[in-house]
């Protein structure tokens, strides 16, 4: 018996590191003196990563927890920023500070990136926190990307703001799964083919879940070449049953662009005043 569900993840947005209080209403481009970053940009408190636990379904045995992080705000959060399509704000130049530079609705880029038509820059990563409720071990295969549709990658600025940041490109924990979308289907990286400077942090599959315990795993999804729209599919087996879920962005497919030859800039506030943004060039 195959039992085939869904669950959609509603995309977190990370809120920036640096977590200055303020008594400034949410957005940038006030004008305070009191020298505080949240003066010129402050998310939404409900934007701040809290729980990366985001969205979860009961089905098959296992309590499944999905979240992808994307947003402006520190890249260990695996918030590496947006690209802003230059189709769509010509305008837009990488000396427009937050709070500055051209509007859609207005809205600056940073106050409302939806706005602008970003899209999620290489590489996309979803954290996978998957708990047995059963009392049978659980065989878990490989997570299963399927790309839905591609285009050429997306032209444009690639703009974070950040600051407090700290990491390394590898945490062992959760293991990783990597997966090239440039590369034939099924996409799956192991051994050497996984790029230099990740570290060894691959998972095996099929993987064993015992009963009742908890297998967690970030996939790491990457391209150099297209504007690729994609979902990833979990398959187990529970004593006689197979189950499917597929894993989507709020039953849209996740997007994803490369950056390559894109401007990259991030930006720091470590000043005061409308004056106190410095940028620089962007290298996650």
């Amino acid at each position: 018996m195959i039992l085939a569900s869904a669950l959609s993840v509603t995309v977190l947005s990370a809120a920036a590191c640096t977590a200055t209080s303020s008594s400034a209403g949410s957005g940038g481009g006030g004008d305070s003196s009191a020298g505080n970053t949240a003066d010129y940009y402050q998310q939404p408190k409900d934007a701040i990563v809290q729980d990366f636990n985001v969205a979860k379904v009961s089905v098959g045995g296992l309590d499944v927890n999905a979240s992808v992080v994307q947003g402006l705000g520190c890249p260990n959060l695996s918030a590496l920023g947006w690209v802003y399509p230059s189709s769509i704000t010509p305008g837009l130049t990488s000396s427009d500070r937050p709070g500055a530079g051209p509007t859609h609705a207005g809205k600056t880029w940073d106050q409302a990136p939806a706005a602008f038509g970003v899209v999620a820059p290489s590489p996309v990563a979803m954290d996978l926190v998957l708990t047995s409720t059963s009392d049978n071990a659980i065989t878990l295969a490989a997570p299963d990307v399927h790309v839905l549709s591609t285009g050429a990658q997306i032209k444009g600025l690639w703009l974070n703001i950040t600051g407090g940041c700290g990491a390394g490109p590898c945490n062992p924990d959760p293991p990783k799964t990597y997966y090239d979308l440039d590369k034939p289907y099924p996409y799956l990286l192991s051994g050497s083919a996984v790029p230099d400077g990740l570290g060894d942090c691959g998972t095996d599959y099929p993987s064993t879940i015992p009963p009742h315990g908890t297998f967690t795993v970030e996939l790491l999804v990457t391209t150099e070449k297209c504007d690729c729209r994609w979902d990833t599919r979990l398959s187990w087996v529970n004593g006689t049953s197979k189950h499917t879920l597929t894993v989507n962005d709020a039953g849209k497919p996740f997007e994803i662009t490369s950056v390559k030859g894109n401007p990259a800039i991030m930006w720091e506030y470590s000043g005061t005043g409308k004056d106190g943004w410095v940028s620089s060039q962007y290298t996650p």
